[in-house]
């Protein structure tokens, strides 16, 4: 919470924030700069962060290093070098992120701030290769350029550059990441700053290691990408061998795949822009998009063969021509399309032909094919690999070198396991000819007997009946084992949907953080759920929402997700903190990405959204259907949302929700919940609950804690269906926080 003396200090800051805006129009543009800094300064002495030195000793490398260093981001890009390495902005720097350094697709300069000393420096005279020397290493090589600037304790500065749209001669260390060498023959505090920009993701990951460990660190790295791409190298010359032997075009297909996937992974690791095309700064930001969606091309034709798709699927093989057409067309689009936006195609594209060929092997699998089992064995690997490595990236679990290079390690056992499918394909189709010839034998065997011995026609066919009887009973155990797997793996991958619906929701910790007193009744129907609940503090505004898609279970929790991500981009990316203009702007999302102008298609949501405004003390509530119910003087407010859904058809030009606003200068206990708990059957009369029992049932326990209001709603609910032995018909959720 923010101190009487911050508030007064802002409260100055903004005057003299108008002042310089008023004064500006008539001075020059020196004295206009000169204000500027002096308001950035006074604006930031109650807000700055001081910065521990990093200290370095010997071929120790800086373990505190990422805790110790500050960031500033340059939205607009509308600072100069200069100001900043002479510290006119060092008040604005700030501890980075918990999730750490990684800002996805956003165009601002990144300005990292960190200082170091060496606290026993060898003597010039006795100095080897690896005294007085660290490396600054930035692990992703998607950066275009990094600009590091060296500020010594004493004597002149200089400067370093690197990234992956600076020519490879240029870059002071040639190295597949992207390194600065970091020399320091005193015991001073030398002061640096890296800028870094990027086009593509502005991934951060930046060590500081000692010269010593590096190059251990190095050597391990190379031996594990020359193995690597070793590995990847020999199954796809065997793979080629075996397409010059059996000359069927899936193999020559596998072949390519393989061969656009070592070079996309010579381009990711960087060794492509160190070894192969270091001076073509063009190509280094070219091949690795054109080798994902030439592999994509490549992956499509090798699971329509290999999966025999116009055989197992017709009616889906028709649309094959469109669907490889559109692959070919991913790849000339680079041509034609912006930068970022063909990297968001890329990242769409990937998705969806991932999941399009992933759904065809578990059909192909779950119709029988046991060839298929090693291919969808390939994908869960490689997705798995991508899903930790994704995890790793926003900060969820630790780094380390076998996570770092998990992606690789799943793509090689992909590549192994699809080798293995190519094999036990051949392998099925010879034990199928061996059967059926074994078959057409003992045909011709019986034929023969019933020509020798016609007088044991009716034991030879009551011994044929049973026979058949025997195989039907065979038949049947295998299918009641095959459909006991697939229900097991339907059942894993809705379990492991509901881990990702978990990691998808905010951490109740945060709402603890927001609230003095809050709680959550999260109560899914099955084991994912198409309610969601979302909040967050930005701009000194709290806004929490209740949500209830279309549907429960699969469908639902899909829903769900679309419309997280919709909440994020509407509030934290667009930064719209208007509670009706958020409900627009997500009822428009919806029907784009689910193309409700042009298809049947009327999925859509209903919603409950607070937005809490600190500075003004007013509460903003519109809704889709869902209420607002809260209490003032121990008095109950009954708030109705808009009778209008997000999503679904549209008859009005223009779909406008109603915003109310709430005063909370006096202590306000809220709640806003989906239909699921009024909506649900039981009692000996089999009635619903309904929304006046909720509202009595709030109106008696409002002034207790949070926690045991939830528990009382809880067990409330669960006697209800109990009394009755009704199942839960619909997902639940009420989030009910104190306004103190």
């Amino acid at each position: 919470m923010m101190t009487a003396q911050r508030y007064k200090f802002c409260y100055f800051g903004g005057i003299n924030a108008i002042f310089y805006l008023v004064i500006s129009q008539g001075l020059s543009k020196n004295m206009k700069k000169s204000i500027f800094f002096l308001l950035i300064y006074c604006l930031s002495v109650s807000y700055g962060f001081s910065q521990e030195v990093i200290s370095l000793e010997g071929r120790r490398s800086a373990t505190d290093f990422e805790s110790n260093i500050l960031f500033f981001e340059d939205e607009k890009r509308a600072f100069k070098a200069e100001d900043i390495i002479q510290g006119k902005l060092d008040t604005a720097f700030i501890p980075p992120p918990a999730k750490g350094l990684n800002f996805g697709l956003r165009p601002s300069n990144f300005w990292i701030k960190f200082k170091v000393k060496n606290t026993n420096p060898v003597l010039k005279s006795h100095i080897g290769t690896q005294e007085n020397l660290w490396y600054l290493e930035n692990a992703y090589s998607t950066i275009d350029s990094l600009l590091l600037y060296h500020i010594p304790p004493e004597g002149d500065g200089s400067r370093a550059i690197a990234g992956g749209r600076v020519s490879k001669v240029k870059h002071v260390y040639p190295y597949i990441s992207y390194v600065f060498p970091l020399q320091l023959h005193d015991d001073g505090v030398h002061t640096f700053y890296l800028k870094v920009n990027s086009l593509g993701p502005a991934n951060i990951a930046l060590t500081l290691s000692s010269a010593y460990e590096f190059e251990q660190t190095a050597f391990v790295t190379n031996l594990f990408y020359g193995l690597f791409f070793g590995a990847l190298s020999i199954m796809m010359f065997y793979n080629l061998f075996l397409f010059t032997a059996i000359r069927k075009i899936r193999y020559l297909y596998y072949c390519a795949y393989i061969f656009f996937y070592i070079i996309a992974q010579i381009s990711n690791s960087g060794h492509g822009f160190t070894y192969l095309w270091f001076d073509s700064v063009a190509l280094e930001k070219s091949i690795l998009l054109l080798t994902v969606h030439i592999d994509i091309v490549f992956i499509v034709l090798f699971s329509f063969d290999f999966l025999e798709i116009s055989r197992k699927l017709p009616r889906l093989y028709k649309y094959y021509p469109f669907i490889l057409g559109y692959c070919i067309f991913s790849v000339l689009a680079f041509f034609f399309v912006p930068f970022k936006l063909y990297i968001l195609m890329t990242i769409l594209w990937t998705f969806i032909s991932t999941t399009l060929v992933f759904s065809l092997g578990v059909y192909v699998w779950y119709k029988g094919e046991r060839y298929a089992r090693y291919f969808v064995l390939g994908w869960i690997t490689f997705l798995i690999g991508l899903a930790i490595l994704n995890v790793k990236n926003i900060g969820l679990i630790p780094d380390s070198f076998i996570l770092h290079h998990i992606h690789q390690l799943g793509a090689l056992i992909e590549v192994l396991l699809f080798s293995f499918a190519l094999a036990d394909q051949i392998n099925q189709f010879k034990e199928e000819k061996e059967i059926a010839q074994a078959e057409n034998e003992r045909i011709l065997e019986e034929q023969n007997k019933l020509l020798e011995q016609k007088v044991k026609e009716r034991t030879t066919e009551l011994e044929q009946s049973q026979e058949e009887i025997l195989s039907q009973n065979e038949q049947l155990e295998i299918q009641s084992k095959e459909l006991k797997q697939a229900y097991q793996d339907i059942k894993s991958s809705i379990n492991y949907a509901k881990s990702i619906q978990n990691a998808m929701l905010p951490p109740l910790e945060l709402l603890e953080n927001l609230f003095e007193d809050a709680f959550v009744l999260f109560k899914p129907k099955d084991v994912v759920s198409g309610d969601f609940y979302w909040f967050v503090e930005v701009d000194n505004k709290i806004i929490v929402a209740a949500a209830d898609c279309t549907g429960h279970g699969v469908p639902g929790a899909f829903m769900s997700l679309i419309s997280n991500d919709l909440l994020t981009e509407v509030i934290i990316n667009r930064k719209i903190y208007e509670a009706d203009l958020i409900l627009n702007k997500m009822h428009k999302g919806i029907r784009n990405i689910l193309k409700q102008k042009e298809s049947n298609n009327r999925d859509g949501m209903d919603i409950a959204l607070c937005v809490i405004d600190k500075d003004k003390k007013e509460m903003q509530f519109a809704g889709a259907h869902n209420p607002l119910v809260y209490f003032q003087d121990n008095q109950l407010f009954y708030i109705k949302g808009s009778r209008l859904s997000i999503g679904g058809e549209q008859r009005e030009k223009e779909r406008i929700f109603e915003k109310h606003v709430i005063s909370i200068e006096k202590p306000t206990t809220c709640y806003i919940f989906s239909d699921g708990f009024q909506d649900q059957f039981g009692s000996q009369a089999r009635k619903k609950y309904g929304i006046n029992r909720l509202r009595n049932l709030l109106t008696e326990i409002h002034q207790q804690p949070m926690n045991t209001q939830g528990s009382i709603l809880l067990d409330t609910v669960t006697n209800w269906m109990g009394s009755a032995n009704e199942k839960q018909i619909d997902d639940m959720l009420i989030l009910g926080f104190k306004i103190k």
